[in-house]
C-alpha cells in the first residue's frame, strides 16, 4: 500500500469536492490527511490539562481548516505565520498596560467565518473550547498564549 503525502492526499480530497462533503466527511478527511503526513492526533496538555476528547476532536478539526486556508492564501509563508495572524485577528485590545491578549468567543467565531471554516467547526464546537479552557466560566475568553498552544 502506497503511502500518500499530505499534499496528494489533500488535492484529492480537494478535486473530489464537487461530490457533496458533510461535516463528518471532511473531518475524515483531515484524520486522514493528518495522519498521511505523520502527525499523531492526541490529546494536548493545556496548562497542564488534558482535553476532552469532544475538544480534541474540535481542536483537529480547527487545525485542518486553518492549514487548508494557509494553502489557499499564505502559500509563501510559514504555518506558524498564518496561525499566529489569524490567532492575532481575534485577539482584544486590552486599554489596560500589561494585560494578556485575550480572545473572546465572539471575536474567534468571527474568524472561524472570515476563513471559511464554519461548516466544519460549529458554533457549539468553539463553545466547548471555550467553556473548557476559559479562566472562568463568565468571560468566555481565552488568552493569546492558550489559543496559540491549543492550535
Amino acid at each position: 500500500q502506497p503511502q500518500l503525502s499530505f499534499y496528494s492526499t489533500t488535492e484529492r480530497k480537494i478535486n473530489n469536492h464537487s461530490e457533496k462533503m458533510n461535516s463528518s466527511n471532511i473531518y475524515q478527511a483531515a484524520l486522514q490527511a493528518t495522519r498521511a503526513r505523520g502527525v499523531v492526533t492526541t490529546q494536548r496538555a493545556v496548562n497542564s490539562r488534558l482535553l476532552t476528547t469532544s475538544t480534541t476532536n474540535t481542536v483537529n478539526k480547527l487545525r485542518y481548516a486553518i492549514e487548508e486556508y494557509r494553502m489557499k492564501n499564505f502559500t509563501q509563508d510559514l504555518p506558524s505565520r498564518c496561525k499566529k495572524e489569524i490567532i492575532q485577528a481575534a485577539v482584544i485590545p486590552s486599554s489596560l498596560p500589561n494585560q494578556p491578549q485575550v480572545v473572546t468567543f465572539e471575536s474567534f467565531m468571527t474568524v472561524v467565518d472570515n476563513i471559511g471554516a464554519s461548516t466544519l467547526v460549529t458554533e457549539q464546537d468553539v463553545e466547548g473550547i471555550f467553556t473548557e479552557l476559559a479562566e472562568d466560566s463568565s468571560s468566555r475568553a481565552i488568552t493569546k498564549e492558550k489559543i496559540m498552544n491549543l492550535l
